[in-house]
């Protein structure tokens, strides 16, 4: 291959990007074409090159980032030969030994030119920030009048349980992101600064701030590492059509006395078993629908196994908060069944803990008395498809 392609410094580094071009076209690598992330580089004779980068800078209400025609024209007379471009950045080039003479001889004149680019990190957060206000106002929609931020937090616990290295492959993600953004911006305002001072552009690209390197590389190794075990756990999931006879620990709405002719429900769903282990639990998620005199009986029963009782009891609180047709936790009452831990129900839903185990039941068109609830952990203690933790912790 003739062509080769290699990762670039960002667009604020430009005495950094200036002189890795240098280095590569001593190597032989001479520069055809810049991207967003990488520039690409012709196989050739190493030659003693040296690189200048300009800056466009559209108005605020421009989109335009090209140099004027007759700029590059002008530089060109000087020695100077345009060689590429990417967004707001502009390459030119001459051979080493060349009279071309410096683009900017002042460099409070150079200064002026990074206010674009300034302003494109500044607006790079204006997305992050509507995404964030667009969710807040959704949570305020959903909350029922309870408090903004217990609304924003119990969803997100809720995930934390269910998809944990998701969860945390998102959250390095994002901060990732932001570290990026934040020093993007700290950057291309203190070259702004400096140049304004005029002190001159380091052509050389000495000044290698390479310790923000580590933490951005902590962030996305963890991020990956995360990703990975996310990736691990969809791979790992299990879905299947609910059989006739519960295989695990949940009840078919026959075993609970619903009889009836299975059917999918109003949305096209049929019945099915979904398993799945997360960081903190080990998961099942099923859903029947059978009709039973004239009309349809259905029933979704989500079922954790944690580790300890501790983080049982913690989770019951998030599963009120999430809860379906429940406004708020008052609406749940607690009700007391004999072999169990704890019972809740609000209407359609039914929360049970047993030791380390929690059932989270919504129905429709019947209703859990104290039989069927006693009867339901006692067929599924029967069944042994599960561990029970020995911890009361």
């Amino acid at each position: 291959m003739n062509r080769i392609y290699r990762l670039h410094p960002r667009e604020y580094a430009l005495g950094e990007t200036e002189a890795f071009y240098a280095r590569m076209a001593r190597k032989g690598l001479l520069l055809e074409k810049r991207g967003a992330y990488l520039s690409r580089f012709r196989k050739g004779t190493p030659e003693n090159r040296k690189y200048r980068i300009e800056l466009a800078s559209p108005s605020l209400l421009d989109g335009e980032t090209g140099l004027p025609e007759e700029q590059i024209q002008l530089y060109g007379e000087c020695g100077w030969e345009y060689i590429t471009s990417c967004g707001l950045i502009h390459v030119f080039s001459a051979a080493e030994n060349s009279p071309a003479p410096e683009i900017y001889s002042d460099p409070s004149q150079q200064a002026p030119t990074l206010k674009a680019l300034r302003r494109e990190y500044m607006l790079s957060w204006l997305p992050l920030l509507f995404l964030l206000l667009l969710q807040l106002l959704f949570s305020a929609a959903l909350s029922g009048g309870e408090n903004l931020l217990t609304a924003l937090i119990f969803p997100y616990q809720r995930l934390w349980v269910e998809y944990t290295a998701a969860f945390l492959a998102y959250l390095f993600g994002i901060s990732a992101l932001f570290f990026c953004m934040f020093y993007a911006a700290y950057r291309s305002g203190a070259l702004y600064r400096r140049l304004r001072k005029g002190i001159p552009l380091d052509h050389e690209g000495r000044e290698r701030h390479r310790l923000h390197w580590i933490p951005q590389g902590i962030l996305l190794a963890f991020f990956l590492v995360f990703l990975g075990g996310a990736i691990f756990q969809w791979a790992q999931a299990d879905s299947y059509p609910m059989p006739l006879t519960s295989d695990g620990p949940y009840l078919t709405l026959g075993e609970l006395g619903m009889e009836g002719q299975r059917e999918e429900s109003l949305q096209g769903e049929g019945s099915y078993v979904k398993m799945d282990t997360s960081l903190k639990a080990k998961q099942w998620h099923t859903f029947e629908s059978v009709a039973r005199e004239g009309d349809q009986c259905w029933i979704y029963q989500d079922i954790y196994s944690f580790r300890t009782s501790r983080e049982a009891k913690a989770f019951l609180p998030v599963l009120m908060h999430t809860a379906t047709f429940a406004n708020s936790p008052s609406d749940f009452t607690k009700i007391q069944v004999e072999d169990l831990d704890e019972v809740y129900n609000s209407n359609l839903e039914y929360i049970i803990r047993k030791k380390n185990i929690v059932f989270f039941i919504t129905s429709a068109d019947f209703s859990l008395d104290e039989s069927h609830l006693s009867s339901l952990w006692k067929g599924i203690a029967r069944k042994g498809n599960f561990l029970l933790s020995q911890s009361d912790s």
